[in-house]
């Protein structure tokens, strides 16, 4: 299997490791472990674009800069891996955090909407309920796929999985949303190219042994069923220390219980680094 990952945070995201994040550092640990690609995604937003909270105010899109800067010297080895610069942009109050001229220096966007533990931000106040919680992330879903400027992001960052919930409250809040409403949204993101991602962060969160019979397991069915194709991201926001087991590498076994194959992961793949 081509394993690759377009969802790391270097020590630049505000919520990573500020001693053991270093882009260099992400990128020997992953030609060691045979990935064929990797993408740094930090969080930011568009200096151009108003209505950032306090912790987006901090994290423009012209400090990603410095990754390239960071790595310059490896980059021009021959190395058997391909680095890519992206970011993790946001979707707040309706509003996409990333403009033309920010997207244009990077590689790739990528963009969630259910940051949902950012309340009063992008869960809107008094809709803490299993119900408004679950309207909220179709409501923002949609409008996430039919965005005017959809051409802006390559796919969405763990898709319907409310960012800070446990896993049961995730299931009640998945239990409201009906098969209708998951159709309508998957089909808007296949129409439009919109990949989602395989987000390692919060599949590894769920118990392994019921996974199959998750509410993760029941989006990536009907997402598959809609048409739509995937990417692979640890969401990491520190590098792996040695000795210690990396869950990434458990993704295969992972997709075998959500039903994906390896070739739902190619089309990104191949958009992304142009490898055939």
């Amino acid at each position: 299997m081509r394993l690759y990952d377009l969802h790391i945070h270097t020590f630049l995201s505000d919520c990573a490791s500020k001693t053991n994040a270093n882009p260099a550092d992400y990128i020997q640990a992953a030609q060691e472990g045979g990935l064929v690609a990797i993408g740094f995604a930090d969080h930011a937003w568009d200096e151009s674009i108003g209505g950032a909270s306090a912790w987006y105010q901090k994290q423009p899109f012209s400090r990603l800069e410095k990754r390239k800067e960071i790595v310059a010297d490896m980059l021009e080895k021959n190395l058997n891996i391909k680095v890519l610069f992206g970011a993790e942009a946001e979707f707040a109050n309706g509003v996409l955090a990333v403009g033309e001229e920010a997207a244009a220096k990077l590689d790739y966007v990528i963009v969630p909407h259910s940051h949902t533990h950012m309340r009063g931000f992008v869960l809107p106040e008094g809709w803490e309920s299993c119900e408004k919680h679950a309207q909220y992330l179709i409501k923002s879903f949609y409008a996430l796929c039919t965005h005017a400027k959809r051409d802006l992001f390559f796919g969405i960052a763990h898709p319907m999985v409310p960012v800070g919930q446990k896993e049961t409250e995730c299931e009640r809040i998945f239990d409201r949303i009906t098969d209708a409403d998951l159709n309508e949204c998957l089909s808007a993101a296949a129409e439009n190219g919109i990949f989602l991602e395989l987000n390692m962060s919060s599949a590894g969160a769920l118990q392994f042994e019921t996974l199959q019979n998750s509410f993760l397991a029941r989006f990536f069915r009907c997402a598959k069923k809609a048409g739509c194709s995937f990417f692979m991201g640890s969401d990491k926001h520190q590098a792996i220390p040695f000795g210690e087991p990396d869950r990434f590498f458990r993704i295969g076994e992972y997709m075998e219980k959500l039903g994906l194959e390896e070739s739902d992961f190619e089309p990104a793949l191949k958009k992304v680094i142009s490898l055939k």
